[in-house]
């Protein structure tokens, strides 16, 4: 079992100077410190009467925040890694300073230099004691800003942000005008420990404060579903102190009109239900649809670029276009079975793919290898995009077939990969992107992927494209 007090450095100190500790055991069901749909509730953007503007670069290093910098004297930024777009944006356009801290950077790994006078590092953590490698977050703020000045936290530190959040002192909390904050661990949701003894004290330290107004999923880590309710493994939060919140009934539009794809290769995530409840649905479901479509455009774009040849990208872009834009996946999240497991690497279960934050199909080299996912209800399928992972053993995927069952006994072929040169994945190989079998409509519930002779399937993802039978 699981300790996640530990695991994320939560001690029974911690809670209990948070005054948040949990009436129930860590894992006891029993007066749970709060439920799924309260923990996500916090999360789910809200108006904040501010109009929002992105800091930082267009991809992965820049986040949304509201225009409500005047007056903000510092910024503090915990694991910036080797990337500090943010907080040169802040220094260039704003006046803004920044102090940065990551023990597993240096000046020297930055890709931009420090701006003399604006930004200042230091090779630590951010932890409960300062100490050679880490800094205390209630002394490191207070040794460099004003005692009642407005500041800008912007934290991105792997898990670590639950216990340093719970560590502020609330002079120090109460000091941040806004907090931007990568959430981690988002997956252990639905687990008590994690739920009862990590999450819930961290929300509710910060809800008394904080109002989060925009929310963007990180397509770094996939989705799973908690209580019914659809929750990124990583979260991207905006959050605005609540005496700056100005009174506003504008729904909101999510994704936003700046919001990006954090990983190119993988597509974007879709926030959807309650997520959505200060938002304007059909826009929303507008934008979202666009966000794909581009994210498509992009795709097509870079084997054509990579030299994938033009007949394959033209079949691909079209068949993506008419059914990505209409459906999801239908394999995410179904059970799956296989014909054995590689070197101690578990791929069947519930099936993510390597995209959406799994691990792909993977099996030994034996005869024949097969992967089956169980698609739970009949669907007349339009088509199956298969991914080959090019890093390995490509060659392995030559002659890979697709079937289709209704009961999971009888086969029909769905399709196969023809020719001498393997099919390639989200990188081109040898002029080939990913395989493309369009299917027609036919009927399955079941979906087989084999191996052709003694070779291994070693796939980096498997889209399914269909609805239920008319």
């Amino acid at each position: 079992m699981v300790n996640f007090a530990k695991r994320f450095g939560v001690t029974d100190a911690l809670l209990a100077a948070s005054d948040d500790r949990p009436t129930a055991s860590e894992t006891s069901p029993v007066l749970p410190a709060m439920t799924v749909a309260e923990a996500v509730s916090f999360m789910v953007a809200k108006p904040c009467g501010r109009k929002l503007i992105r800091i930082g670069r267009e991809g992965d290093g820049g986040y949304l925040v509201p225009d409500d910098l005047d007056g903000i004297e510092a910024c503090f930024s915990p694991g910036t890694n080797n990337y500090k777009y943010f907080e040169d944006t802040l220094a260039q356009e704003y006046g803004i300073r920044s102090y940065m801290c990551d023990y597993s950077s240096s000046i020297d790994k930055f890709h931009t230099p420090l701006i003399p006078e604006m930004q200042f590092f230091e090779k630590k953590w951010l932890d409960l004691a300062a100490d050679d490698d880490n800094l205390d977050i209630n002394e490191w703020v207070s040794a460099n800003s004003s005692a009642k000045s407005d500041l800008m936290l912007q934290i991105d530190i792997e898990g670590a942000e639950f216990r340093n959040i719970l560590h502020a002192s609330d002079e120090t909390l109460s000091r941040f005008r806004i907090v931007v904050i990568e959430i981690h661990g988002l997956h252990y949701l639905s687990d008590p420990g994690f739920l009862n003894r990590v999450f819930a004290p961290f929300v509710r330290k910060l809800e008394r404060r904080f109002v989060c107004v925009h929310a963007h999923p990180n397509n770094c880590c996939g989705v799973n579903v908690h209580s019914g309710m659809a929750v990124p493994n990583v979260i991207e939060l905006t959050l605005l102190r609540k005496d700056r919140v100005l009174p506003s009934d504008e729904p909101l539009q999510i994704p936003h009109d700046l919001d990006i794809v954090n990983i190119d290769r993988r597509p974007p995530i879709e926030l959807n239900g309650v997520w959505l409840e200060h938002a304007d649905r059909e826009a929303s479901a507008d934008h979202m649809l666009m966000m794909r479509l581009k994210w498509l455009e992009e795709r097509v774009t870079d084997l054509i670029a990579e030299n994938a040849t033009h007949k394959q990208t033209s079949a691909l872009h079209g068949f993506m276009l008419q059914n990505v834009a209409a459906c999801a996946n239908l394999a995410i999240g179904q059970p799956t079975t296989q014909s054995g497991e590689s070197d101690g690497e578990v791929t069947k279960g519930e099936y993510r793919g390597c995209r959406q934050g799994g691990a792909g199909i993977t099996t030994p080299k034996q005869k024949n290898p097969w992967w089956v996912v169980d698609l739970q209800e009949l669907k007349a399928l339009e088509g199956l995009v298969i991914y080959n992972r090019c890093d390995d053993t490509p060659a392995a995927a030559r002659g890979l077939r697709a079937l289709g069952s209704i009961d999971g006994l009888k086969w029909q072929p769905l399709g196969r990969h023809k020719g001498k040169t393997a099919f390639g994945g989200s990188r081109v190989f040898k002029g080939n992107g990913p395989l493309l079998l369009q299917t027609g409509g036919k009927l399955a519930r079941y979906v087989k992927l084999v191996g052709e002779g003694d070779t291994r399937l070693d796939l980096e993802d498997v889209e399914i494209f269909g609805a239920a039978p008319v």
